[in-house]
């Protein structure tokens, strides 16, 4: 645009020729005529008639502002000082508005000679530029104003007929000069309008992709209108709202693909909802205009914000909106309204076309989708694999950014992702093994309500809880879809997501929906493989039971392979097996196979899981043993428990005939539920295992009373071997540590002076050492005392067990804390004790003390015995050994022949290894050595 100052005309000064200054002023006028009927640029024509009027007239300054009858404004399209025509406060007037809409309403001139008086408009911009006076003329062209031309000056216009007349002449060149460019624009714009729907036409038989025509409308429209940028967008169905399938200018930049706008909002909003083209020259400050706080904040700093919005219909339905943006201020004139109309009525037939295809187009892949689907279903057994190409058909079918299924955890109503399908980094597996509990988070609605899940912003959705929002947003979800996957009943979920706020429809909905029934298929086609296998597994496993008998009588490997044998079979994380102590009722834990634990050892009668199934006589089950009010727990117990992941149990009794005898635990995942089938299948599992372990209980009960006969016949055999009194009492010792599978054993004798207990300690390696326990303490002076069985865990720490500091430090220096002691009687007199240490912890049950009392018993008769023999030995040798001695005395009168025999039967009668005889020596009143024996030479000769 020429924006230099026009060349001013020459003036009429007295002394200059007037008709010289006429021919001045018709060649001018002539030079215009020629350059309109020439030039087809329509503002610079403009721009010349302004310079013109410049120098027909005494003016300083024209403009000329062009009428829109269609919005009844009047508009600066030129003037003689570009300069100053730039500054013009306000470029466009309504109709009576200011010097130019005055004229073009009323069809009259109007002449101010001094502004400074004058009440009006930019009054302020006239007196910036010495502007004083103006004369204001409209520009008709038959009978209808078309413009005005506004002629500024410093003094008052006072112009001649002659300059009256050219100035007429000028403004009835300017009102054909309008006209036509009227009629060009129109042309223009009707040929522009021909190509564009011609373009559209050929767009519909050239190509079908959605994106490739939606691109081509908004590139169409925007060069249609001269406009800064436009868009397209499509009505979704479901929620009313308007997704953008095409941007163009910096709304590209600010709002993003898939930008959607909220049912009502924005111009396009109102358009949509009221049917009709909506135009504002600036939307952010429309009282018509709705806003999405977030879409208005992206649009903060937009410059175009003058806006036309056309609906697109197609037999009087709504499927979206077409818009146009442009400079602030812009009014779309009604010609430009009625053009994008047309434009937008032609485009929506053309999208229509275009969406049927595509629709048809997606259901076509959505067919060959399912029908590989199905085709893998029938192929494969490999869930995963079939897992894994349905969440890849769910992303391909919607669009979707990524999908995940999660599966139903087996005994609870909650469901696990396991498969995934995005983009690969650590954040989009936050959601990988996550539990989904029913009621929390999206899945969780869907768990509860049994029906499919939309929504289009996961983090501000009222309806969705916040338990899982930090890991959900960690994968970047906004727009969100769970579909129940069921098949009867409820076998998993199927998550779909985007990552931007573009929504799912009905559409998405439906295929999802039927790709959900091919996933209940392909599961429900796996749990029964898994079933049919488990039914294998478990004809294994019972017959494996069933081979526990016939393989091994053993109950502790026998009880050893039942809890290894139902961890696999239920899946269990643990499983314990415990028996029911004849003495006190507790639970004795006899194997445990899976997450090892310290404080489940015993557990107190009518206590814990396995308590309350022995007293109800039946399996109990429970996802919480901290929390159900059916069982009590002792404190020790509880206080483990609130530490421990594995509170889910299944306990069952373990019978024989009409005997309880002990209870089997299988122990699961907090919140774990035990299916119907699984509680029967344990069930079946323990009545073989109770027949098993019984089998093996009586075989050791028969083989152990077989072998306690024969330990107690041993001891009576022992009186026939062997008279030796020590050596009855070594092998009956080590018969008893034998007997008991102790590490040591001790057999003392009371020494009937003291009390004190006197014997040997021996170890199972024969090793051994003499020991002394003052009366009344230790184990055994306990059982001396109390003349019955004493047996404890730990003689250090038991409050019964009295210990002498010495025989406290030496105990403490030995492994063997634990020990039954056992008092020996005869004929209703204590004559000893004897015990069996072991390690501490140890105890010893009933039918052990029994056994011990029993062979205690035989044993002290036959230590009796040996005894006995041993002192009528020793009796009769002394009666020998005394004869012997008289006889040699009488025999011989040599006194050293007769001290001889002195010593030698003093020494025998003492079982002594050294015999000395001194004499008194009268002289020195000492003794002097006559005799020894047993070393060579006397230690002493005198004493």
């Amino acid at each position: 645009m020429d924006r230099t100052e026009p060349e001013r005309g020459p003036r009429v000064v007295p002394g200059v020729d007037a008709s010289e200054a006429l021919a001045s002023k018709l060649r001018t006028l002539i030079q215009l005529i020629e350059l309109i009927s020439s030039s087809l640029d329509t503002d610079e024509i403009l721009r010349q008639i302004a310079a013109a009027a410049v120098r027909l007239t005494d003016a300083r300054c024209v403009s000329l502002w062009v009428a829109d009858e269609a919005t009844r404004t009047v508009e600066l399209r030129a003037c003689s000082d570009a300069a100053i025509g730039a500054g013009h406060p306000i470029p466009r007037l309504t109709y009576g508005q200011g010097v130019a809409g005055w004229v073009t309403l009323h069809h009259e001139p109007i002449k101010a000679d001094d502004l400074r008086e004058t009440p009006m408009l930019a009054r302020d911009w006239y007196a910036a530029h010495g502007l004083l006076s103006l004369y204001a003329l409209p520009i008709l062209y038959q009978e209808s104003v078309v413009g005005v031309l506004v002629l500024m000056a410093e003094q008052p216009f006072d112009l001649e007929r002659d300059e009256y007349e050219i100035l007429e002449a000028l403004i009835a060149e300017a009102g054909a000069a309008i006209r036509n460019s009227r009629l060009l624009a129109e042309s223009e714009r009707r040929r522009r309008t021909a190509e564009a729907l011609a373009e559209l036409s050929r767009l519909s038989s050239e190509t079908l992709d959605l994106g490739t025509v939606a691109r081509r409308v908004v590139e169409s429209v925007r060069t249609l209108l001269g406009a800064q940028e436009s868009a397209l967008y499509r009505l979704v169905p479901e929620t009313g709202d308007l997704a953008a399938l095409a941007l163009m200018g910096e709304r590209e930049q600010a709002l993003g693909p898939g930008a959607v706008f909220p049912r009502g909002t924005g111009v396009v909003g109102l358009a949509t909802r009221d049917r009709r083209p909506i135009a504002t020259p600036n939307f952010a400050n429309d009282a018509r205009i709705q806003h999405d706080p977030s879409i208005l904040e992206r649009l903060e700093g937009a410059a175009n914000r003058a806006i036309l919005a056309l609906p697109l219909l197609v037999k009087d339905r709504v499927i979206g909106a077409l818009a146009v943006c442009d400079n602030e201020g812009r009014i779309f004139m009604e010609s430009e309204i009625r053009l994008a109309q047309a434009f937008a009525d032609q485009a929506a037939l053309v999208l229509e076309s275009v969406q049927l295809f595509d629709d048809a187009a997606r259901r076509r892949h959505e067919v060959d989708v399912l029908a590989e689907v199905v085709g893998q279903i029938n192929s494969s057994l490999d869930l995963a694999a079939i897992l894994s190409r349905i969440v890849a058909g769910a992303c391909e079918l919607t669009g979707a950014d990524g999908a995940q299924i999660a599966l139903r955890e087996p005994g609870t109503d909650a469901v696990r992702v396991i498969h995934r399908r995005g983009a690969r980094s650590a954040a989009d597996d936050a959601l990988i093994g996550l539990l989904i509990e029913p009621g929390k988070g999206s899945g969780g609605l869907v768990l509860t309500t049994g029906r499919p899940f939309r929504t289009t912003n996961y983090a501000e959705d009222p309806r969705i809880t916040r338990d899982y929002a930090d890991r959900v947003e960690a994968v970047g979800v906004v727009a969100q879809i769970v579909i129940p996957i069921q098949d009867g009943e409820l076998k998993g979920l199927l998550y779909v997501f985007n990552r931007t706020a573009r929504a799912f429809t009905d559409r998405d909905e439906a295929a999802l929906s039927r790709l959900a029934n091919h996933a209940a298929v392909a599961i429900g086609n796996a749990h029964l493989l898994a079933e049919m296998e488990d039914r294998r597994r478990e004809a294994e496993v019972l017959a494996e039971v069933g081979r526990l008998v016939s393989q091994s009588l053993e109950p502790d490997e026998v009880g050893q392979r039942i809890v290894e044998s139902v961890g696999r079979l239920l899946g269990s994380a643990m499983a314990t097996l415990y028996r029911i102590s004849l003495d006190t009722g507790d639970f004795v834990l006899l194997a445990s196979a899976g997450v090892g634990v310290d404080w489940n050892r015993t557990l107190p009668r009518g206590t814990a899981a396995v308590g309350l199934a022995v007293r109800e006589g039946g399996p109990v089950s429970t996802p919480d043993a901290l929390s159900d009010p059916r069982i009590t727990l002792a404190p020790e117990t509880r206080a483990a428990l609130e530490n421990f992941e594995h509170r889910a149990i299944l306990a069952l009794p373990m019978v024989a005939g009409e005997r309880v005898f002990g209870a089997l635990a299988s122990l699961g995942r907090t919140g774990r539920v035990f299916t119907p089938h699984e509680i029967r299948l344990a069930q079946t599992f323990v009545d073989q295992a109770a027949i098993a372990l019984d089998n093996a209980r009586l075989h050791s009960e028969t083989t152990r009373r077989k072998w306690e006969a024969e330990v107690l016949a041993g001891v009576g055999r022992l009186v026939t071997e062997s008279l030796d009194a020590d050596e009855v009492a070594g092998r009956i010792a080590d018969s008893l540590r034998a007997l008991l599978g102790g590490l040591s054993s001790v057999l003392v004798r009371v020494e009937p002076i003291s009390g004190a207990l006197i014997g040997r300690h021996m170890s199972a390696d024969g090793s051994g050492f003499d020991i002394v326990f003052p009366a009344g303490t230790g184990a055994m002076g306990r059982a001396v005392s109390t003349r019955r069985p004493v047996a404890t865990t730990n003689v250090l720490t038991d409050p019964r067990i009295a210990l002498t500091p010495e025989l406290r430090e030496a105990l403490q220096s030995r492994p063997h804390r634990s020990a039954l002691a056992l008092p020996m009687i005869v004929d209703d007199r204590v004559v000893g004790a004897i015990a069996v240490g072991d390690h501490e912890g140890r105890s010893y049950d009933s039918d052990e003390v029994r056994l011990a009392q029993a062979f205690v018993d035989q044993a002290a008769m036959a230590l009796e015995k040996a005894r006995l023999f041993e002192d009528s030995e020793r009796r009769r040798r002394e009666a020998e050994i005394f004869a012997e001695l008289a006889s040699q005395i009488i025999a011989s009168l040599d006194l050293d022949t007769i001290l001889k025999w002195v010593r030698e039967a003093a020494r025998e009668l003492c079982r002594a290894d050294l015999g000395v005889i001194a004499t008194r020596d009268t002289t020195t009143q000492t003794m002097l050595v006559r005799h020894w024996s047993g070393a060579p030479e006397p230690p002493v000769d005198r004493i």
